[in-house]
């Protein structure tokens, strides 16, 4: 039995255009978890929980690993690999951060208000986040008093007070400056938090609370949204505008002031 050569199939093929049809594109609907009744942000909450877990164990034993001065890493690591650890260990508490934000989204915790030192927070906060590298290398000017006394829940303030730090020197180069003021009277606190940034735009400035809204690329664009939630829930507010006087951006803070701590006359 012969087979069909290359001419012969040639000959058989019908003289008439040839028209591909291309398949309809179909678009794969979202899924309404609703229609299941899927509680969002107990979802949210588990898979926060689950990847918790092993982050904590990948950050715990790159720090080890890290670090020349215990038994696990004094003699295993060399400088390479050394390098390449410290990504790993800046990469997982970045991924911690967003961790984080996203837990305090779904469920903010209970405000408990007690009085504490709102300036000796921020320099605490300043200083932890440098170590991090998380201000950009951006040059910090201290206009802070050596006291700030507030009534308000410490834990929550001191993330917020971390969040504006952290999207204020994100508007920033290695040049930029990051500046720090307070003051206060016996009922409120200001805290004022100026950027020598290039300023924001109408839209931001109108967006910038707004849960998910960044004009970053690496931005989980939470930030503000949950530190305005943990200054009000203390009794406060926080504003954004842009300077006046110069290029950059100024976010205030107001909080309760709380009495200052004196000492019983004998």
């Amino acid at each position: 039995m012969s087979s069909i050569t290359d001419s012969e199939l040639t000959q058989a093929k019908p003289d008439l255009p040839v028209e591909r049809i291309a398949p309809p594109k179909q678009s794969v609907a979202p899924i309404e978890l609703e229609q299941f009744n899927i509680d969002v942000q107990g979802l949210m909450r588990g898979l926060v929980h689950e990847l918790r877990n092993p982050l904590s164990a990948i950050l715990t034993a790159s720090t080890l690993l890290g670090d020349s001065g215990n038994e696990y890493g004094a003699h295993l690591v060399d400088d390479e690999s050394a390098m390449l650890l410290d990504v790993v260990t800046k990469e997982a508490r970045r991924m911690n951060a967003i961790l984080t934000e996203f837990s305090y989204f779904v469920k903010p915790p209970l405000s408990h208000a007690e009085p504490f030192d709102a300036a000796k927070a921020l320099r605490s906060i300043v200083n932890q986040l440098c170590e991090e590298g998380a201000l950009n290398g951006v040059n910090i000017v201290d206009r802070l008093p050596e006291t700030l006394p507030i009534f308000a829940d410490e834990n929550q303030i001191k993330v917020a007070f971390g969040q504006v730090l952290q999207n204020s020197a994100e508007e920033l180069s290695n040049t930029g400056e990051l500046i720090i003021e307070g003051n206060q009277d016996e009922h409120q606190t200001a805290i004022c938090v100026i950027d020598s940034g290039k300023g924001m735009t109408e839209e931001a400035l109108h967006k910038a609370f707004q849960p998910f809204f960044s004009h970053k690329a690496a931005s989980t664009g939470l930030g503000l949204s949950l530190a305005r939630g943990a200054i009000r829930a203390s009794g406060g507010e926080i504003t954004l505008r842009n300077r006046t006087d110069s290029n950059g951006a100024r976010i205030l803070i107001m909080l309760p002031s709380a009495a200052p701590k004196t000492e019983p006359e004998l």
